[in-house]
Formats: structure tokens, sequence, C-alpha cells
């Protein structure tokens, strides 16, 4: 079942965004109809097949990408890979996990942390928010708050599976990170990550006393 937005008289957040799956050009306007017909003339012109529900296949596109509150399908389960990172939703991601972090203070060596961090930055999700200056702040709140860092911290961004800033969470122990994170989204991260594996397989945290 294709979704629908729930009120179409609410601009969804972002706007009218579409990616054609042929020639992956991407479009946006500020009404569903203009961006269907841009579609349209795009496919047209490039000798593509126009299908006769292209405004459907628009729509339940968009609303894959936007909060399923605003769909016809509230109950959805939004793939991690589609929402976006805005400000407010890292912020909170990183307020809850430094809430448990602050129960107890500690941190892993740095050593371990330098190791995380390495991993984190050859990851495919090691990514921008879509407000990603003022992340910069939120960042050296988290950095100035633990007490800690690493000299990759420039480079960490936000851990889109997680949704917290990677400069906290690569300094938390084993008991933290359990404390805020759902299992229900460990195995959404690669394998090879750091923290994937340290759920499954319980290995060393290096915690420091």
């Amino acid at each position: 079942m294709m979704l629908k937005f729930k009120d179409p008289r609410i601009t969804p957040p972002g706007g009218y965004i579409y990616q054609d799956p042929d020639t992956e050009q991407k479009f946006g306007a500020c009404y569903l109809k203009d961006l269907v017909e841009k579609v349209r003339v795009h496919r047209a012109s490039n000798e593509l097949e126009v299908p006769p529900n292209l405004p459907a296949i628009i729509e339940d596109y968009i609303c894959k990408r936007i909060p399923p509150s605003m769909t016809t399908e509230p109950a959805r389960e939004q793939d991690f890979r589609e929402r976006r990172l805005t400000l407010e939703t890292v912020r909170r991601g990183t307020q809850i996990a430094m809430k448990a972090w602050k129960r107890t203070g500690k941190t892993v060596s740095k050593k371990e942390a330098k190791r995380r961090a390495q991993v984190c930055l050859k990851c495919i999700f090691n990514t921008d928010s879509t407000a990603c200056a003022s992340c910069h702040g939120l960042k050296t709140g988290v950095r100035d708050t633990m007490g800690v860092k690493t000299d990759d911290d420039k480079a960490l961004k936000v851990c889109m599976v997680s949704a917290i800033m990677n400069v906290s969470h690569i300094h938390m122990t084993e008991k933290t990170l359990k404390a805020f994170t759902a299992p229900s989204i460990i195995d959404k991260h690669p394998e090879s990550c750091w923290k994937r594996i340290l759920f499954e397989e319980g290995v060393s945290d290096g915690t420091t006393n």
C-alpha cells in the first residue's frame, strides 16, 4: 500500500523533494503538483516511461522520508537511513546518552577511545546532520562536560544509526552504552562497528577505574 499525506494541506519537513530512480536526478518544489510536473517533463524528455500514477509514487516517496505521524500509516517504523538528522534529533539522542553517562562519569581508556574513533572515521554512517554548524557547539559541549577527547574529534560527526555525536559514545563504558542503547538497533550497525562487536561478543571495553 502506498503511503499518503495525512493532511495534504501541511507542507512536509524539507519541502517537496523527489529523486528519480532511473536518472538519480533530484527535484524540489513548493507544491506537490509542481514537483510532479517537473518529474513528468524530465522523464518524458529522457524518453523514460511516465507512470500514470506518478503523483502517488512521488507522494509515497516523500511519506517514507518524513515522520510517520504525518502519513496515513503512523505506526510504520521508519528506516533510520531515510530520516533527516536534524539538530533536534541529534541533540535529543546525545542528551539521553549524556544523562546515562553522568550516573557514573566513567570513561574507557584513551587507547580504547582512539580505537573506536578510528572505526567511526571509516564508517559510512559517520555523517553530518542537516544543521552541522550548530552541531559544532553541541560537540564542544560534550567534550567539555566529559573532559576527554581524541585527536580525531574534528573528523567525528554524527552516528546515523544512533543519532548521537560520535565524540560522546566512543568514551563510554559498556554499562553506560547498554543503559541507553535499544537492543533492536544493534544489528543495524555495520558488522565492523565497535559498538555492535562490544554488544554481541562482550569484548573488553578498556574501562578505567
